[in-house]
């Protein structure tokens, strides 16, 4: 959460004024409770419980999952197991959905490994190392790519 240092700076110099006495008591005081409560106020009204900037990176990630589920189930694969290859930082995010959902034919691997399909950013493209792929799903926001091993 943001507090804005300024204001600490002034609740700073407001406490010395009104720690000293006489006539700048009150009047020190007083200002320190109006800056203290304008600092909660603009802290609540900066708090963000809507998104995190950690968070974009899985903002995709269960529409995958429905366009993963959905491209396999067209695919006439319905019953053998395939694989996702995912970075680290994703796979467990797939194992949520894989377990919370049922989705036993599902196998969780590595992006540089030898997967049925990938799902992987933008910037991570050279570690497919030249895998041909079709791109089944883009995704915008997490500027990730749902893409299926053509050739096996």
């Amino acid at each position: 959460m943001f507090v804005p240092v300024l204001g600490l700076l002034v609740l700073n110099c407001l406490y010395a004024v009104s720690s000293r006495g006489g006539p700048a008591r009150p009047f020190g005081v007083g200002l320190a409770a109006l800056v203290g409560i304008l600092c909660r106020v603009h802290a609540v009204n900066s708090v963000d419980l809507v998104s995190t900037q950690e968070g974009w990176v899985y903002a995709d990630t269960r529409r995958m999952i429905d366009d993963l589920t959905r491209d396999y189930e067209s695919s006439g694969q319905v019953g053998r197991q395939v694989s996702l290859g995912t970075t680290p930082w994703v796979a467990p995010i797939v194992t949520y959905y894989r377990t919370t959902r049922g989705l036993a034919w599902l196998m969780n691997a590595d992006l540089d490994g030898d997967s049925d399909y990938y799902y992987y950013a933008r910037w991570e493209e050279r570690d497919l190392r030249g895998r041909a792929v079709a791109e089944v799903a883009e995704y915008p926001v997490s500027e990730h790519v749902l893409a299926k091993r053509t050739t096996r």
